[in-house]
C-alpha cells in the first residue's frame, strides 16, 4: 500500500481525487489498496459524495473518447 493511501486509512484524511480518478478508471490493481479505498469510500460521507461525481466525470470522459472515435457511438 502507498504511503499517501496508508496515511489516508490510518488518520482518516479524506481520499485524493487522484486516487478515486485511480479507482474509477480500474487502474488500482492491489487488492489491499483497493479494500482501503472501498473502506474509506463506505464510512466517509464527504468521499463518497466526491466519488460519485468523479465516477460521473469519468464515464462522461468515456462517452466523449467513444465519440471522438464514433461520433454515433456515445448517442447509443
Amino acid at each position: 500500500m502507498g504511503a499517501l493511501l496508508h496515511s489516508v486509512f490510518m488518520e482518516w484524511q479524506h481520499i485524493p481525487d487522484h486516487d478515486l480518478e485511480r479507482y474509477y478508471l480500474g487502474m488500482v490493481k492491489d487488492e489491499t489498496e483497493l479494500a482501503t479505498l472501498e473502506g474509506h469510500i463506505l464510512g466517509c460521507g464527504s468521499c463518497a459524495e466526491r466519488a460519485d461525481k468523479i465516477q460521473d466525470y469519468v464515464d462522461a470522459m468515456r462517452v466523449a473518447a467513444l465519440e471522438l472515435i464514433d461520433p454515433n457511438e456515445g448517442r447509443r
